[in-house]
């Protein structure tokens, strides 16, 4: 069977030709193979081809915000735990985003927002997340 689409949703569904993708490996192993270009167009590249995704906003939700090893990480929706980059956080209409790999490629799921939150403190310079050594600048735009 041929795939004619594959879609990422706003809240980090997958989908293939409008059917959601249940099975959490194959969404795992399009996930590690997301490419974007300097056009902010996306693609699984795999086994040497290269299949390109609609993604309607990031392809990335982060669900959890975790302590572990002296360090934030955050638990993605495709399951993979990362460091917490120390890019800024910018909220958009509410919504907080950050990069991850690409410039505002997650976003943080109310949760992980609320998770996080306990490291936001207000400074001369505006909020910032504090975290041992970790600053991390928190911008607010309309």
């Amino acid at each position: 069977m041929l795939v004619n689409e594959i879609k990422i949703d706003r809240d980090g569904n997958w989908y293939a030709d409008g059917m959601k993708m249940e099975r959490k490996e194959i969404v795992n192993l399009f996930s590690t193979h997301l490419w974007r270009n300097g056009e902010n167009q996306y693609f699984i590249c795999l086994n040497q081809q290269v299949f390109p995704i609609v993604v309607e906003d990031t392809p990335f939700i982060i669900n959890e915000v975790i302590e572990e090893e002296g360090k934030l990480k955050v638990r993605l929706n495709d399951e993979r735990v990362l460091d917490l980059s120390d890019h800024p956080i910018v909220v958009i209409k509410s919504i907080p985003y950050t990069s991850l790999f690409w410039e505002r490629d997650a976003k943080f799921a109310r949760h992980a927002f609320w998770q996080l939150s306990k490291y936001i403190v207000e400074t001369d310079q505006g909020y910032l997340v504090k975290f041992g050594d970790t600053q991390i600048k928190l911008i607010f735009q309309q």
